[in-house]
């Protein structure tokens, strides 16, 4: 088989569409897996979830250890017959469910009665969760757990953790529903919360790693049933003072049938924890963890493999199909791809509470617009240069012509790399001999098209007359571009040269 023949065909055409498509699927799936592209998937997770909108529950109320309580009642930490006074009240006003993120690891040496108080207060009322903390003895030290005294871990209704983790770029974005030193023994502090107002909740949802928890390990901080969690604008949650419900300033029928969380949030007290929305107080962030919780709008990550699948699949079927269209209709089919790709991530963010980053799909599918269009290129340069060779054969320059076969062969290539719509030969006489495509310039119009023997163009269209080996003309060529600037139309004559030569470059018209 002639190396024309070999890549003219569509065939080929298709062999190497379907290269181009399983190649570009495999380099998706590998920066899916190696995390290539992990800085601008957050990035594009942070503009997304600001697209979540939700009005804020309203039997959520946050008693905040503010400024004005430093102000009001000094410097902290307070003395604990405030917080039994705190629980006592709060169970006076008929709250539903106190979660106090305070934690209280260390007994009261001056008044070791107090204990005992704060316990008795957190059972009468019966529906108190307490924090455990994980903490380490320094940076990069030993990893310890902080857990309540157990005279208030046995008063109290649930124990629940509230670590957060940071992603590397320092922003908090996803919460563990289960975690421990050594396994997940404890619940999130917001599963507790929910355990004990509902009932035990069975299935959590999120990403569970089997291998991290088939390798339990005394020294490390086992994690499970990852997810990401939506957020409301800072300051979303009602909140009031500590001082002012202690005081006896806020209303009890206002906190009446409420959900009250009970945490720090004045700057360089509590755990002020960096979000994409902004400086987010640890008691704040519990409270809509919580709720997001409660209301099914955790939002479940896809796992690396199952993103892999998802995007490579997707990139390969995209690309199969747009491979075919000509190069500007290549490049407007790739960007509805990637506005596709980015469409279905948010849709599943907003309304199925999923994550599958649209990044490695979009980043793959760019690259592949030039990749391909090189391809076409070096097909191109390898015919003229096959063609060129055939040039210089040790004919006569008088005998030399140029069989209406091979002319056919050139168009056919052309039409193969989608740089030509419509084609049609025909014999001196009129009568059709070979023709491809469609050509959609008006028959009216086609009456003058010159036919000599170089190849002329005008507009869009190139025609030419192709000898006999007698040298009489003895069909006439015409040709419809689908892109009047294609740089191949002014080597027309040189990929498919006709005559026995390679024709003049013509000026376009």
């Amino acid at each position: 088989m002639r190396y024309s023949e070999f890549f003219d065909s569509q065939q080929r055409s298709a062999f190497w569409r379907l290269w181009l498509a399983l190649g570009c699927a495999l380099l998706c799936g590998l920066v899916i897996l190696l995390q290539v592209t992990r800085p601008l998937d957050r990035l594009i997770y942070d503009t997304a979830s600001r697209l979540h909108s939700d009005i804020a529950p309203d039997d959520l109320v946050i008693v905040a250890i503010d400024e004005r309580s430093l102000l009001e009642f000094g410097r902290w930490p307070w003395p604990r017959e405030k917080h039994v006074q705190l629980i006592n009240q709060l169970a006076g006003a008929g709250v539903a469910a106190i979660a106090i993120d305070i934690i209280f690891s260390e007994p009261d040496i001056e008044y070791p009665q107090v204990d005992s108080l704060l316990a008795e207060a957190i059972a009468n009322h019966g529906r108190v969760i307490l924090p455990v903390y994980m903490g380490q003895t320094h940076r990069g030290g030993q990893l310890f757990e902080v857990s309540p005294l157990p005279a208030l871990a046995e008063a109290a209704a649930g124990l629940g953790h509230v670590h957060i983790e940071l992603d590397s770029d320092g922003i908090a974005r996803s919460v563990f529903l289960r975690e421990g030193l050594g396994n997940p023994h404890w619940n999130h502090f917001s599963v507790a919360l929910l355990d004990m107002l509902q009932g035990p909740l069975g299935a959590l949802p999120g990403v569970v790693n089997e291998d991290v928890l088939s390798q339990p390990s005394a020294i490390s901080i086992i994690r499970s049933h990852k997810n990401y969690f939506p957020l409301r604008q800072v300051g979303s949650l009602e909140t009031v003072s500590y001082a002012d419900v202690l005081s006896g300033r806020i209303p009890a029928r206002t906190l009446a049938g409420k959900i009250v969380f009970v945490g720090a949030t004045a700057p360089g007290l509590g755990d002020n924890i960096t979000t994409s929305l902004g400086q987010l107080s640890g008691v704040e962030l519990n409270a809509e963890i919580f709720d997001a919780l409660r209301s099914g709008t955790l939002i479940t990550p896809a796992t690396l493999p199952v993103l892999a699948l998802l995007s490579m699949f997707y990139v390969g079927l995209a690309l199969w199909f747009i491979s075919r269209l000509e190069p500007r209709e290549f490049l407007l089919a790739t960007l509805l791809g990637i506005i596709l790709a980015a469409t279905a991530s948010i849709a599943a963010l907003l309304l199925l509470h999923r994550w599958a980053t649209p990044v490695p799909a979009a980043i793959t599918l760019v690259l592949a617009y030039p990749l391909w269009n090189w391809w076409r290129l070096e097909k191109a340069i390898a015919f003229l240069r096959h063609q060129l060779a055939r040039l210089v054969e040790g004919q006569p320059a008088e005998k030399r012509h140029t069989p209406i076969a091979d002319v056919v062969k050139g168009l056919q290539f052309l039409s193969a790399l989608q740089v030509i719509g419509g084609w049609r030969i025909r014999q001196a006489d009129g009568n059709e001999y070979e023709m491809g495509g469609e050509i959609q310039q008006p028959e009216a119009e086609l009456a003058d098209v010159p036919f000599d023997s170089q190849w002329q163009h005008r507009g869009k269209l190139s025609s030419c007359a192709v000898a006999n080996g007698k040298g009489q003309p003895a069909y006439r060529v015409l040709v419809e571009w689908l892109d009047q600037d294609s740089h191949l139309r002014e080597i027309m004559g040189e990929i498919v040269p006709v005559n026995g030569r390679a024709a003049q470059r013509e000026p376009a018209v």
